[in-house]
């Protein structure tokens, strides 16, 4: 939860690089099929 804080906080101090877009929907994306697991 936090890790996710601090990613959404340094998403917005770097928003002119879309670079860092694409790894926080990869995060996004990688807590989904986590939490799909744990059910």
């Amino acid at each position: 939860m936090l890790l996710l804080l601090l990613l959404n906080s340094h998403l917005i101090i770097s928003e002119q690089e879309p670079l860092h877009i694409y790894i926080y929907l990869y995060f996004f994306h990688f807590i989904i099929s986590l939490s799909e697991d744990k059910i």
